[in-house]
């Protein structure tokens, strides 16, 4: 046997504008759309640009434009003619295919645009005939085959001087692996690592090209399942990961998460408790193992419901005549594929989830099949087991769509699985036959997302560190409130944030106690309850909350408490749920400016704590501040950068300012009039970044004056 992997030089460049337009005809396209077609593709003009001089514009003779969306569908039909000759060939038996096995089709070729494998038997015959007829369509059509990135691979029981012969008949060099197909390896041999590491270079590579990118741990969440994992799903769907690479791929998913811009962070939290859905007290990241395997159960449910698919045809065993079973895969002997063995592996999480519903005139067997809701139902004690054995479900029902037999059932079932039956639906006027369905959902059809659950649900019920309160996060993650303020209050509830007491229990050699009022531990408890600006705030806020009340109540108690209220009383449109994760946000934050002087390339910035009830307030003093630093300063021409788009906004429109910050953006207004210039501009995180980190840094504990 030999493949042949063929890369066409500069495809759509090369497409004969003539032959395209006579494969149009030969498909008995109408007139005037071929027309059409004929004056998009031959009035394109081009120009270069050399040494910065564009010359004049020139017409091409050939080829179809790159980027153009109807390019791909003209260029399909070109293909399509070397399909076709392909498979004349191997009629003709010019060559033999690939099969297999003994009843499997012939596989000759397959395409995909224009990369291109081809299947055959090695033989003088076989090569003469391929490097003829891939000579004559590359005439026909103007195509050219890339000799350097086109290769041959023959099986290893062909002596080497037949390789040599075959080799100068094609005119190609041969391989001993035909590296990847589409992104996925082609030959797996060995040990599988070696063959997916390549995965884990992808998605380094991509994290890397995000590190200079101020991304907050909401921004992260979504990179990780919208684009890391998307990138590689397409091998996530035809081959089973190897756990070690799973584990790894997990491993830097989970670093990313939690690293900072600098590349290094704490994992307050292990993946285990990420990956469960966000309802159960994680964060809804995919683990890549459930991931790979819910992927390959979709592939598989494709293959029972598709039998005359090319790739069932291989992979699935013939039914048998006037068979009651679905088609499944052919058993595993000798040495198979790894991909098979993925796709068999997948096969058993269906087949014992698989649930039957009944149709008319039935042959399944009563006591071997899932037909009642899900189980087999439960025969009495007395019932003979050849009764058992042989009783089928339409032997159950009366003839004409009359109904269940009901004493043939009491005879048969216990009482309680007799209701059960008699409760099942069945046809009344159609005779639509058996059909298997997917249990967990309400189609009964499979979907990856409910593979997922059901793969990963025994994890977060039987895991020991399963959340005892359920409803809190899914109150929580139902809020309207910035996503980074939801990923907050998660973390506050497991305990994840950067205090000095969970600091120093990591081995930080760093003080424990509270950097405000030197008192006590700097816990969550004391923190956001009991520290002195804590109170103030919330007994001076809208709220009016007592937070050193009950001081025997632990955090995470006393946060839930509060939720539960609010959202009971409010419901999620209510404004004091709001408020409530704002305090707390406002709790956790401090406000910083940083000042770069143009005329002597100097640079310095202050900071301080104050009581701020949401992240725009602090935004908005924080602004103040600078601004009456800068008077006190002596400056008169002055440009402020915010990444709070609010603040701008409010500034602009004072009708339409938000009421909460109204008095602090009437003294911003009041103060910058006093400059000869002065000018608040939006820009981007990346630019205010050390205020931000300077601000971090005073609400540690750090001096309030930090110059640079």
């Amino acid at each position: 046997m030999a493949a042949l992997k063929i890369d066409m030089n500069k495809a759509y460049d090369r497409v004969n504008w003539r032959f395209l337009l006579k494969v149009l005809q030969a498909y008995d396209l109408p007139g005037q759309w071929i027309k059409l077609i004929s004056q998009c593709i031959s009035t394109v003009t081009y120009r270069i640009l050399i040494n910065g001089q564009i010359t004049e514009a020139f017409p091409s003779t050939c080829g179809l434009r790159q980027g153009d969306p109807l390019s791909p569908y003209l260029f399909l039909f070109c293909m399509d003619i070397l399909s076709r000759m392909l498979t004349l060939a191997t009629d003709l038996r010019h060559f033999d295919g690939f099969r297999a096995h003994r009843y499997a089709p012939s596989i000759s070729h397959l395409f995909f645009a224009d990369d291109a494998l081809l299947f055959f038997k090695a033989s003088t015959t076989s090569c003469t005939a391929i490097s003829n007829l891939l000579g004559r369509f590359c005439h026909i059509s103007g195509q050219m085959i890339n000799l350097r990135k086109s290769y041959v691979k023959f099986s290893p029981n062909i002596p080497e001087n037949r390789v040599l012969e075959y080799k100068g008949l094609l005119q190609l060099d041969s391989t001993k692996s035909l590296g990847t197909y589409l992104g996925a390896p082609v030959d797996i041999q060995g040990k599988k690592t070696q063959h997916f590491t390549f995965l884990l270079d992808n998605i380094t590579q991509r994290i890397t090209s995000w590190s200079h990118l101020p991304l907050s741990q909401a921004a992260k969440l979504i990179l990780i399942n919208s684009i890391l994992l998307a990138s590689i799903a397409h091998i996530l769907s035809v081959f089973l990961i190897p756990r070690t690479i799973a584990n790894k791929v997990d491993a830097m998913l989970t670093r990313f998460f939690w690293s900072t811009n600098s590349g290094k962070g704490i994992a307050w939290r292990s993946k285990d408790i990420l990956h469960l859905p966000k309802g159960a007290g994680g964060l809804g990241l995919r683990s890549i193992t459930l991931h790979n395997r819910s992927l390959l159960i979709k592939k598989v449910w494709r293959l029972h419901r598709n039998p005359n698919l090319l790739i069932s045809k291989i992979f699935c065993s013939i039914p048998r005549a006037n068979a009651i079973t679905l088609t499944k895969l052919r058993p595993l002997r000798g040495q198979c594929s790894w991909g098979a063995r993925g796709l068999h592996q997948a096969e058993k999480v269906l087949l014992t989830n698989y649930v039957w519903k009944i149709g008319s005139n039935s042959g399944l067997l009563a006591g071997k099949e899932r037909w009642v809701n899900g189980a087999i139902p439960l025969f009495r004690e007395d019932v003979p087991l050849r009764t058992v054995a042989l009783t089928t479900v339409a032997s159950l029902l009366l003839p004409q769509h009359q109904g269940w037999n009901v004493p043939r059932l009491c005879e048969l079932f216990q009482s309680s699985t007799v209701r059960t039956i008699r409760g099942l639906e069945i046809p009344r006027f159609n005779s639509p036959s058996n059909s298997l369905l997917w249990p967990f959902t309400t189609s009964g059809q499979y979907t990856t997302k409910s593979g997922y659950f059901f793969l990963s649900r025994n994890t977060y019920i039987c895991s020991m560190n399963v959340p005892l309160n359920l409803n809190f996060f899914r109150i929580s993650w139902g809020l309207r409130i910035m996503p980074k303020w939801k990923i907050f209050l998660w973390k506050l509830c497991h305990n994840g944030i950067a205090t000095s007491a969970n600091l120093s229990s990591r081995g930080l050699a760093i003080s424990d106690t509270c950097p405000q009022c030197n008192m006590a531990p700097e816990t969550s408890q004391h923190i956001f309850r009991s520290c002195h600006l804590a109170t103030i705030l919330w007994q001076s806020g809208q709220l009016g909350i007592h937070s050193n009340s009950n001081p025997d109540v632990a955090f995470q108690d006393w946060l839930i408490a509060w939720v539960h209220y609010f959202y009971q009383h409010d419901g999620y449109h209510g404004a004091r749920l709001p408020i409530f994760v704002a305090t707390l946000w406002g709790i956790w934050q401090g406000i910083a400016w940083v000042v770069d002087h143009i005329s002597s390339h100097t640079r310095e910035g202050q900071g301080s704590c104050i009581i701020a009830p949401s992240a725009l307030s602090a935004e908005a003093k924080a602004c103040l501040e600078a601004l009456i630093w800068a008077q006190g300063h002596g400056l008169r021409h002055i440009m402020v950068y915010t990444d709070c788009e609010l603040l701008v906004q409010g500034l602009r429109h004072q009708g339409t300012q938000p009421i909460s910050i109204a008095w602090t953006l009437d003294d911003i207004r009041s103060i910058g009039q006093q400059f000869q210039w002065c000018r608040i501009t939006k820009v981007s995180r990346l630019l205010v970044q050390q205020a931000h980190d300077l601000a971090t840094h005073i609400r540690k504990g750090q001096i309030p004056f930090t110059a640079f």
